[in-house]
């Protein structure tokens, strides 16, 4: 514990002889941090927080099927779901 606290009395009269080295390592830190809560913030926002819709849990997917109950050859404006749905894992 006493060289725990003699390296760390050494590195604090190092950054006090050291001026300037030791403003460039915090204004570095300091704006590293806030780009990278900068970033997060604007990911959160547009991937992670949830939908603003009143009682987004309850959104439904709709599909068109023909009169024989098949997806079919229906022309939509949708893409079907599943050209984007999840490949089984026999297709991986």
């Amino acid at each position: 514990m006493p060289t725990l606290f003699a390296d760390l009395a050494f590195a604090l009269r190092q950054l006090v002889n050291h001026r300037v080295y030791a403003i460039t390592a915090i204004v570095s830190m300091a704006l590293g941090i806030a780009a990278t809560a900068a970033v997060y913030s604007v990911l959160y926002g547009v991937l992670i927080d949830p939908y603003p819709y009143r009682d987004a849990n309850h959104i439904a997917l709709v599909n068109l099927y023909d009169k024989q109950g098949s997806e079919g050859d229906i022309p939509s404006p949708w893409p079907r779901s599943s050209s984007y749905a999840r490949p089984s894992r026999s297709q991986r």
